[in-house]
């Protein structure tokens, strides 16, 4: 990836783990990113992050219709993209799910992947620079983990497991039929068991990486993109 006019634009899109949430003073794992891919390549950085706190599947396909966002897809290099996490009712999924296998997930996990394929497709047809470069994400876990997870309890441990796997799973074939590059962010955060606490990457609250994970979300974005 070499920029184009002598500047590697990225462009990132999706919820609040990309916006950066409740950590202050952190440097995002987009900005991380566009600015460490850029001095790779030698040229200047140019970094937009339209992500937004609390934004949904739907919200970003709004937001691609906007001409705006068209207008930056034209002119970006390289597009983050993380979403999909705050399209799932957990507290109804535990309830439904807590007893059943990863079928009892699928329906709802299908229907927010599928979304995630317009996205997918949207931002590709936007992206008119030559090599322009999609990195998807999935999620270490699409609600809460560390220790604020657990605290929740089995069930809720158990779900949240099934349906970040499934999500994860989902994306990464999308992402391989769609032409971008799908980056596993579980196994950083969680280890190749899933079983590592991740509680040092997270802000207080569970749910959002600290900025010691925007740096491991930042590595593991710039090991897909080597």
């Amino acid at each position: 990836m070499t920029g184009h006019g002598g500047t590697l634009t990225t462009l990132g899109l999706g919820d609040s783990v990309p916006q950066g949430g409740p950590c202050t003073n952190c440097t995002t794992f987009v900005e991380r990113v566009g600015t460490d891919m850029a001095r790779h390549a030698g040229v200047k950085a140019a970094v937009r992050n339209e992500s937004v706190s609390g934004y949904k599947t739907a919200d970003v396909l709004t937001q691609l219709e906007s001409t705006s966002a068209q207008s930056l897809l034209k002119t970006s290099d390289l597009a983050i993209v993380t979403i999909g996490a705050n399209d799932f009712d957990l507290d109804a999924l535990v309830s439904q799910c807590a007893d059943s296998e990863e079928s009892c997930v699928a329906g709802d996990v299908n229907d927010v992947t599928d979304r995630v394929r317009t996205i997918l497709e949207r931002i590709k047809a936007g992206m008119t620079t030559p090599g322009a470069t999609i990195a998807v994400t999935g999620y270490w876990n699409v609600g809460l983990d560390g220790k604020v997870g657990r605290d929740m309890g089995a069930d809720y441990v158990k779900v949240s497991t099934m349906v970040t796997e499934a999500f994860n799973a989902n994306v990464k074939k999308i992402a391989n039929d769609v032409g971008a590059v799908y980056v596993d962010v579980r196994t950083p955060f969680k280890g190749a068991d899933g079983r590592r606490d991740d509680t040092a990457l997270l802000t207080d609250d569970g749910d959002h990486p600290s900025d010691e994970g925007h740096k491991v979300l930042a590595e593991a974005v710039e090991a897909q993109l080597s």
